[in-house]
């Protein structure tokens, strides 16, 4: 195992009072320690306790290797709630299986932590005796990838891969630096940035979802007295084509590589493809590997129009500036933070940030209102894996 170490003064600098950050930590784990109060988890639910009788389903929405999502709505509403939910239920079996118990606790702890408009706003959640339920916000315009890749807001689908008009991914590149600035403003890496993970609400705003692969970056311990620090982290996670340098070089990372990906991300939007992996694709991981860690040398493979789709050389310069190899060279990890990326000329004169985050700004594109079917048999019901386990393992949820 590779640790780094700083300085208490140096770590201060960075983060704060050291002693702020270690009660902060220790609230976390009595917490976990404690059955918690239901005052507590329902906070950003004005209900006691919900239970899974108190919904009736309306649509199935998806399912993964974990559990289900359906889109739900309370059989009796409250004047003010919303008219639905989003629920996840989350199959216990395959959490403890998978080693996946902490990761569940921290996505939960981040997610109740996190309060802003672009990122998925949770509102309790709940369990029974085999899933765990998060009810969030329902958030049904679908995918930012199906709007590079699908079309589904151009008049010619046919267009589709690309990229967006520039306004248009001007825009949503502005949503998701608000967002990962409010992020990291919090001490959170969020790691997995993707079109896959931005989902369009009903005014076409972006809403970051999935922080499974989210942490809480510089951390500390403290052992037996003994405080260590630690302002990087050494797992590797993520999606390949949005992956830092300094992933593939197993240097450590921190909240830099978001502006990495970000960067890989505006990219995308207005070229229709990723950087590092041409629109034929790549044969293996190793080329794609290989491409990321050369690009210092090798510098950014921008296509021939590139500047033509971006209406002149202000996104290449910001592209360039996000995917410089050396984190500390890195825009957005300069002394002014995001608000250097926010004062770049691709955005500047452009973007009215204080109305963006109050959604007073229409969207380059809103997305017509998802009709569903009735759930019938095909709902996505999925084998029930009965949990015979001990339940005080999930005594937090």
């Amino acid at each position: 195992v590779r640790c780094s170490y700083c300085t208490i003064p140096e770590f201060e600098g960075l983060v704060g009072n050291v002693s702020k950050v270690l009660d902060e930590q220790k609230g976390i784990k009595d917490e976990r320690r404690r059955s918690v109060t239901v005052s507590h988890v329902t906070a950003n639910y004005p209900r006691k306790k919900p239970k899974m009788q108190d919904f009736k389903t309306v649509a199935h929405l998806g399912t993964g290797s974990f559990g289900r999502v359906t889109l739900v709505q309370a059989r009796t509403q409250l004047e003010g709630e919303p008219k639905s939910y989003a629920l996840k239920a989350v199959s216990k079996v395959a959490v403890i299986e998978g080693g996946q118990l902490e990761h569940l606790q921290d996505e939960r702890q981040l997610l109740m932590s996190l309060e802003h408009p672009f990122i998925l706003s949770l509102y309790t959640t709940f369990q029974d005796r085999d899933f765990v339920y998060f009810l969030t916000e329902s958030v049904l315009g679908g995918e930012l990838w199906s709007v590079i890749y699908e079309g589904v807001s151009m008049s010619d689908p046919s267009m589709a891969g690309y990229g967006l008009p520039v306004d248009q991914a001007r825009f949503y590149a502005a949503t998701v630096i608000e967002a990962l600035g409010f992020m990291h403003f919090k001490g959170v890496a969020y790691r997995d940035l993707k079109p896959e993970n931005l989902m369009i609400d009903d005014l076409g705003y972006l809403r970051v979802i999935d922080l499974g692969f989210a942490k809480k970056v510089p951390f500390v311990t403290e052992d037996e007295g003994r405080i260590q620090v630690f302002p990087k982290t050494y797992t590797m996670c993520g999606t390949p084509e949005y992956l830092a340098p300094e992933f593939i070089f197993n240097k450590g990372h921190d909240h830099s590589v978001d502006y990495w990906a970000f960067g890989v991300l505006t990219f995308e939007l207005v070229a229709g493809h990723t950087p590092f992996v041409p629109p034929e694709g790549y044969s293996n991981m190793t080329e794609l590997f290989t491409a990321i860690a050369c690009s210092k040398r090798q510098g950014i493979p921008f296509p021939d129009d590139f500047d033509r789709k971006a209406r002149g050389k202000d996104c290449r310069d910001l592209v360039i500036k996000l995917l410089q190899s050396e984190p500390s060279h890195r825009l957005g990890n300069l002394a002014g933070r995001t608000d250097d990326i926010k004062d770049h000329p691709f955005f500047k004169g452009y973007i009215d940030y204080a109305a963006l985050y109050e959604r007073q700004i229409t969207a380059p594109w809103v997305p017509a209102p998802r009709k569903f079917d009735s759930p019938g048999a095909n709902d996505g019901s999925q084998e029930m894996l009965i949990f015979f386990g001990n339940q005080d393992q999930f005594s937090e949820f």
